[in-house]
């Protein structure tokens, strides 16, 4: 894997930690009734947005907005993952549908009691993509170079 390569993948894991930190806190705070902060807000759109992306017959490119570059394809074979771990008996992208919906109702500020326990998935499903993130990112971190090809190792010489 060339260095390059492992540069974006790790920018693409760190953000995608970042956003699944920050809105499991947002989410935390709308469920509490409490204010939302512009970033939370912002946190809050990101998610959704990757989410609806996802959820589409055929996902898109995510425009690039500040400094979360979530567009790659392991980014979204991630959360395919995670929404799959979380509902196995359900299609993965009815999953992602919901819980992009669910998300645009509390940017909305109009979730209702009943939305307690589908706030609680959207919320599991974004920890679990913060402890698959932090465990990608350290393998990347102490495992550069993990896939070097045959072609670019040095040729063997003799010693005799």
């Amino acid at each position: 894997m060339s260095e390059r390569h492992e540069i974006v993948e790790l920018t693409d894991t760190v953000s995608l930690g970042f956003l699944a930190t920050d809105l499991v806190l947002a989410m935390g705070r709308r469920l509490r009734d409490e204010e939302l902060t512009d970033g939370d807000l912002a946190v809050m759109h990101g998610g959704h947005d990757l989410l609806q992306r996802l959820g589409q017959p055929q996902p898109s490119l995510m425009p690039v907005v500040g400094p979360r570059f979530l567009t790659s394809d392991a980014v979204d074979v991630e959360v395919f993952r995670a929404a799959r771990a979380q509902e196995p008996d359900e299609p993965v992208k009815a999953v992602i549908g919901r819980m992009a919906s669910l998300l645009d109702r509390a940017i909305a500020g109009s979730l209702e009691p009943s939305d307690a326990e589908a706030a609680g998935q959207v919320r599991t499903l974004f920890m679990h993509l913060g402890e698959i993130t932090l465990s990608r990112a350290d393998e990347l971190l102490t495992n550069p170079h993990r896939e070097q090809s045959t072609w670019t190792d040095p040729a063997p010489t003799s010693t005799s």
